[in-house]
């Protein structure tokens, strides 16, 4: 699932997408939980959209933490 639409591409702000993406999406309660592992690491703000939260996971890191995601 895509955070934007591109047209020709072009980024293109498509309300009804960001609706059905907009319903439910809480970064808060993302970025709560994404915080209690501590190995993730927030991306810069150029990383970041208004439905998307994105972090850094060292390959290491990720062998222990990925299998265990679902108890977050």
């Amino acid at each position: 699932m895509g955070t934007a639409i591109y047209y020709d591409l072009e980024e293109y702000f498509d309300p009804e997408w960001a609706a059905v993406l907009s319903h439910r999406w809480s970064r808060e309660q993302i970025v709560a939980t994404a915080a209690r592992c501590s190995p993730l690491v927030p991306q810069p703000d150029s990383g970041q959209g208004e439905f998307k939260v994105s972090y850094y996971l060292s390959e290491q890191a990720a062998t222990e933490v990925l299998p265990n995601l679902n108890q977050l």
